[in-house]
């Protein structure tokens, strides 16, 4: 973030990274770093939901879904922090673009992750076109979901997660 900054004059951060991106709010813990001044006195600035009052009503969403990773206080401290300098977006708007990016890579003919192919070509890619067709647009929570309960079933063999800075979690099998 410290590198964008040198080239902005303020960094947009999107509401549910403040509730469910663990790095990010690692930073915004941190008492000794900054990050929360930066909240306060707009450098640092939350894109929020126009339908919400506030990011504990986002919160609470969140948590009813079993996808946020942070605690009410801290919610409630984010929010005080940056109320007077957020920006608001709407939902059907980042939805559309969110749909329409994910339909591009299902369908995209450039050569992708290796294991990515693997997965669409197992399934993934027809389920989750079959989603967009059920549904009418595609939400990233319910394609996590889609992936664990099917594409990477935990069995005795796969107990370990693996985690790396900068990467995402993935799972590794014992041998």
């Amino acid at each position: 973030m410290n590198f964008y900054l040198i080239f902005q004059d303020r960094l947009v951060i999107p509401d549910s990274f403040l509730i469910n991106n663990d790095n990010l709010v690692k930073l915004f813990e941190a008492p000794d770093q900054g990050y929360a001044k930066a909240l306060a006195n707009g450098i640092m600035v939350p894109a929020v939901r126009r339908n919400l009052t506030s990011l504990e009503e986002l919160y609470e969403q969140f948590q009813q879904k079993g996808d946020a990773r942070t605690s009410l206080p801290y919610i409630r401290t984010i929010d005080s922090l940056s109320k007077k300098h957020r920006i608001t977006w709407d939902l059907k708007d980042v939805e559309r673009q969110f749909t329409e990016g994910i339909l591009h890579i299902l369908n995209s003919p450039e050569t992708l992750d290796p294991n990515f192919e693997r997965l669409l070509h197992k399934g993934l890619k027809h389920d989750i076109e079959r989603l967009y067709e059920q549904n009418g647009a595609l939400h990233r929570l319910d394609i996590i979901k889609l992936a664990k309960a099917k594409y990477l079933p935990l069995d005795e063999k796969t107990t370990k997660r693996i985690s790396r800075p900068g990467c995402h979690e993935r799972t590794a099998r014992r041998t």
